[in-house]
């Protein structure tokens, strides 16, 4: 539980994945991020955010000044 917990906290926080390797002592990568690390609620909403930006980008308006036609 808590190798689990140590690595996904890692991961949350930015730390690269090579790091993470390493201080987990794993083989390769894939153990460390396949098995150990989670993704995290609000990385999930991040991500999903970033998506959606990208497909419908806010518009930038000019509010239109009071009395002007």
């Amino acid at each position: 539980m808590f190798r689990h917990t140590f690595s996904t906290l890692l991961a949350e926080n930015d730390e690269d994945v090579k790091t993470v390797q390493s201080l987990m002592r794993h083989a390769n990568s894939n153990i460390t991020m396949n098995i150990y690390t989670h993704a995290v609620s609000g990385k999930k909403r991040r991500a999903q955010s970033k998506v959606v930006e990208m497909i419908l980008p806010e518009e930038k308006t000019t509010p239109v000044a009071a009395g002007v036609a």
